[in-house]
């Protein structure tokens, strides 16, 4: 029911970097876990490493660039990020995965015909937004070369409320 599964390797083409593979059960719906992944006045509760982040600029519903500063950590400089955020809801048919169906946020197909949907949110570095989030002279600005996160609906046999499994990729540069 619980626990965080995790796996590193070199990242392709940067052997000079790990990419972080988390895997874990949480016992909230994709749609509220994307509404907190998504909201930077709450982003703090899920990392309290972050200082100040803000929406800088909102390019369409579905894509944003947001701004995180992240506090010091002895004895490095305190490290910020410009990343362009992009959500998608996905679906992959039934008939590509064979006869395995999948539940909807609330944990019934709903008559999808056991289609398997998800909400994907990438994030990046995005240097054409750097303008719009400058830099703090007191911060580094760190490269974030994949934040990737898959939101599913799961159903857990015997628990009523809805489950989301997450996995999230993650691979950043904090450049110095």
């Amino acid at each position: 029911l619980g626990g965080v599964s995790s796996y590193t390797r070199p990242m392709p083409g940067r052997s000079d970097l790990q990419l972080l593979k988390s895997q874990a059960c949480i016992p909230h719906s994709p749609r509220q876990l994307f509404m907190l992944l998504t909201n930077t006045s709450k982003r703090r509760t899920l990392e309290p490493n972050i200082r100040y982040c803000e929406r800088s600029h909102v390019y369409s519903t579905n894509t944003f660039l947001d701004y995180y500063a992240y506090h010091a950590v002895w004895p490095t400089t305190a490290r910020d990020f410009a990343a362009a955020l992009h959500w998608q809801i996905v679906t992959r048919k039934r008939e590509s995965i064979g006869a395995i169906s999948s539940p909807t946020d609330d944990g019934n197909d709903n008559g999808n015909n056991g289609d398997q949907t998800a909400l994907v949110l990438v994030a990046t570095s995005f240097p054409g937004g750097y303008d719009k989030a400058p830099s703090p002279p007191d911060h580094v600005r760190g490269e974030l070369l994949i934040s990737m996160s898959l939101l599913e609906p799961h159903k857990i046999s015997g628990q009523d409320r809805p489950f989301c499994k997450l996995t999230r990729l993650l691979c950043y540069d904090l450049c110095g």
